[in-house]
């Protein structure tokens, strides 16, 4: 049967915590086997639930006077702007403008089909990847902290509104037949890709949803964070120098794409050029780099 966990997560001592776009915290604790993240919004931190929740549900009964055709972007800005109209005349004089444009934000995510997850999508967020299985707790790969645990359960709500992100292009079907879809997803705050599995390539439904940087790492990036060692770095800079053709294989995060365009981008001679296998074919879950160093 497909029940959801019921037990709590036995959360430790706290890690760390990280402030990100639009005033949302990510809190990690210590855990076993592996640190435990949780996510808190603007109105938790505030102590306003009530209030952005019934603001929500207004926003989300006004949509027939929402923009006919709008981008995402627009139109979380459109609620923005009029969760702040609402949220002055209840609060005012009670928060900072800052801490109301956290929560008018919140009001604005909230009301899309990217609530509960927008925050480990943006930029900032320091998350590489977000997976999980039906009915389990979900992970995330963070930066910092490596392989953590999410407090967030993958149920039938937040099943069913992923599939609803992905499957948007009405080209796209998700079944039996097809039960494999991957597509990329992006706004002004964030650039992720979507990868879900059903049944019968998977016993229970699987989701992963990989974090693309919109902002270039550099190679002291890469090193600080141990991508690479120094070592490699300068190998690779003067296999590239030298004419020589690399390749790269990994598994899925493990920075191929980045290791890979930091020659191109450091040397910018214009001869040179970066291929991705993956776009050309995808067999599973392998992934595949190809970096030609000659003439293409």
């Amino acid at each position: 049967a497909k029940t959801p966990l019921l037990h709590s997560l036995a959360k430790g001592s706290l890690l760390e915590e990280r402030e990100v776009t639009g005033g949302y915290l990510l809190r990690f604790y210590s855990g076993s086997p592996e640190p435990i993240c949780e996510v808190v919004p603007p109105s938790v931190r505030y102590g306003v639930e009530d209030v952005v929740k019934r603001l929500t549900l207004i926003l989300m009964k006004r949509r027939e006077s929402d923009p006919l055709t709008v981008t995402l972007d627009r139109l979380i800005g459109y609620r923005i702007e009029t969760a702040k109209e609402l949220l002055g005349t209840i609060l005012k004089g009670r928060l900072s403008e800052d801490k109301l444009e956290h929560l008018a934000f919140e009001c604005a995510i909230e009301s899309t089909r990217y609530r509960r997850i927008f925050p480990l999508l943006v930029e900032d967020s320091g998350v590489e990847e977000v997976y999980g299985s039906y009915g389990e707790w979900m992970y995330i790969d963070d930066s910092v902290h490596g392989r953590c645990k999410l407090a967030l359960v993958l149920d039938e709500e937040l099943l069913s509104q992923l599939k609803s992100l992905a499957l948007a292009n009405p080209y796209v079907s998700l079944d039996e037949v097809n039960p494999t879809v991957k597509v990329e997803l992006k706004s002004k705050w964030f650039r992720a890709r979507f990868n879900i599995d059903v049944y019968p390539v998977v016993e229970r439904e699987t989701v992963d949803i990989r974090v693309l940087r919109t902002k270039q790492l550099s190679l002291p990036d890469l090193i600080k964070n141990n991508t690479l060692s120094s070592e490699l770095a300068a190998y690779l800079l003067l296999l590239y120098l030298n004419g020589a053709n690399i390749l790269i294989t990994g598994g899925t995060g493990s920075g191929k794409s980045l290791s890979g365009e930091q020659p191109v981008l450091v040397v910018k001679d214009g001869f040179r050029q970066l291929v991705e296998v993956e776009k050309l074919f995808s067999e599973g879950k392998k992934r595949l780099l190809l970096f030609n160093g000659g003439f293409v």
